[in-house]
Formats: C-alpha cells, structure tokens, sequence
C-alpha cells in the first residue's frame, strides 16, 4: 500500500512526474521542537484500484504524566482513486507538546478497528531550545 512514509517538519506540494500533484516532506526528521507547530505524516501510495482514507492516531509512548492510552492527536485523509501521495497533520494537544516518545498508529480502510492497523510509528519529541 505504501511505498513510502516519512516524518516531517513541513510538506511542499510540486508538480509530479505524470502533472499530478505531489506532496513531498520538507525537513524529514523524527525528532521535534516541543514548539513545533505541528508535525507531518507524508507518504506515497503504490497503485490502488479504490478510494479509501489514511488515519494516524497518535499516542504518549514515553511521556511523563501521560498515560499510553490517552489519545493526543489524530488526523484523516480520504485518498481517491487518481491520488499518489497524500499527508497527515499532528496539531500539538492543549498545552503544547510535553517532550517524550510518541506513537502513531496508522490506519487505513473505511473506519479504525483493530484490522485496519497497517502499521506503527514513532517521534520524540525535545524541549525547545535543544
């Protein structure tokens, strides 16, 4: 389903092979600013024969006061049938990021259910300044 799926600071979209749009990672990286804005899921897809959408879920992993079940941020993208690459985007919970790991779950099909997971990834997030 992915052929590639990359953490970033920020994504710019660019005119692609075929003058389809592309959406590509600016600054790669899976380390943060605790003052980062936000923080972007940008993959691309293999070939696929019907629309469906992209979820990340995003959780506290190693995080200081936070529980591992608490849900901080999660976002969603309908991907149609011509779309080759798309994003997710991570606004930073009520009170900012608190340094620590994080997960995203990354979900794929209709709704989240325990069969939707397609995979797992993580950031760590520093306190601003480092």
């Amino acid at each position: 389903m992915f052929r590639s799926i990359t953490m970033a600071e920020d994504f710019e979209e660019e005119l692609g092979f075929r003058r389809t749009h592309e959406i590509v990672p600016v600054t790669p990286t899976e380390r943060f600013s605790a003052a980062a804005p936000a923080i972007f899921i940008v993959f691309h897809l293999h070939q696929h024969y019907q629309s469906f959408q992209v979820f990340g879920r995003c959780y506290p992993e190693q995080v200081p006061g936070l529980s591992p079940q608490t849900l901080v941020g999660q976002d969603a993208m309908y991907i149609a049938l011509e779309d080759e690459t798309g994003y997710l985007k991570l606004f930073p919970p009520q009170g900012g990021w608190t340094p620590g790991r994080y997960k995203v779950e990354i979900h794929a099909g209709e709704e989240v259910n325990d069969m939707s997971l397609v995979g797992t990834m993580r950031f760590t997030v520093e306190a601003s300044g480092k």
